[in-house]
This record gives structure tokens, sequence and C-alpha cells, in this order.
């Protein structure tokens, strides 16, 4: 009896919560990134920023100049910096330099 009133309480409040309460807030961050000459490096530089805490996106995209792009990158976390994007690329540092990254 306990657990099927457990059970309809639960759903009952299911039913009242609105559809994402749950869902952490996102921030939105851009930034420059040069020595992104080709989609191999993209996928690079894509695949370090994703492991930095938080993050649910990164997009790399083309700009006029030669060997720079743009980043822009969403998260859950309010605080994510040019120093730690730089520590995500590790050694692919010495080819990829954050050159700006900038919470909207």
């Amino acid at each position: 009896m306990k657990t099927a009133y457990l059970l309809i309480l639960s759903l009952l409040l299911a039913m009242t919560l609105p559809a994402g309460a749950a869902d952490a807030p996102t921030y939105t961050y851009h930034g420059e990134v040069t020595g992104v000459v080709c989609s191999a490096c993209s996928k690079k530089v894509k695949g370090a920023l994703s492991t930095l805490p938080g993050v649910k996106s990164v997009k790399i995209l083309a700009t006029d100049l030669p060997g720079q792009a743009k980043i822009e990158i969403v998260a859950t976390s309010p605080d994510l910096s040019k120093a730690a994007a730089i520590k995500a690329l590790g050694e692919s540092a010495e080819y990829y330099q954050i050159r700006k990254l900038k919470k909207d």
C-alpha cells in the first residue's frame, strides 16, 4: 500500500512540474582560435574543448582569415575560461592558440 501511495504521489508531482524544470541553465561562450587549417584540426580542437566541465556542444566556424576560426561553446558551467580551454588542448596548444574566449 505504501509503495502504491508513493508511486501515485510521484506521478502527480511529475505532472505538475513544468517541462525542463530539472534542466540546468546554459551559457554560450564565443572566442577565436588560430592554427585550424583543415577539418582534422577542427575535429581535434572540438574534441579537446568538449572535455571541459559541463560542455554540451562545441562549434568551430570558419572565417575569411586563413588558419583562424571562431569558437562557440554551449555549457552548463558559468565559468569556463580561456586558461581552462588552453589546458584542455594539452600538447595541441602548441599548434592551436585560443586567442579569446568570453561568455555572452
